[in-house]
């Protein structure tokens, strides 16, 4: 039986960690983060715990894949899909949202 390599999503989720505690630190200490827009602390915000969950699932699948059902595999992979697409959502309804919008 071969052995699958996990070397390089296991590269892509530990560098998806180490971003997100970046964005969520930056815009907490980081003075010129401060000052920014709102818009880019609140898409940076919504990107970094995307970043957390997705990194969390895909941990999930590569450590612990041998424990879990075919359907519970599949079921982690469809809950990453799904938090990306929330995600963008929730991205678009802050682009149109009156929180962003700048004031006159």
């Amino acid at each position: 039986m071969l052995q699958q390599d996990n070397t390089f999503p296991i590269f892509l989720d530990s560098a998806a960690v180490i971003l997100a505690i970046i964005l969520l630190f930056g815009l907490r200490f980081e003075r010129d983060l401060r000052a920014s827009p709102r818009w880019i602390r609140a898409t940076n915000l919504a990107f970094a715990i995307n970043l957390l969950v997705w990194s969390a699932l895909g941990f999930t699948l590569i450590f612990y894949s041998a424990h879990l059902t075919a359907y519970a595999r599949a079921a982690i992979s469809h809950c990453e899909w799904m938090s990306g697409g929330i995600t963008l959502g929730i991205v678009i309804s802050l682009g149109f949202s009156r929180f962003l919008k700048p004031k006159v």
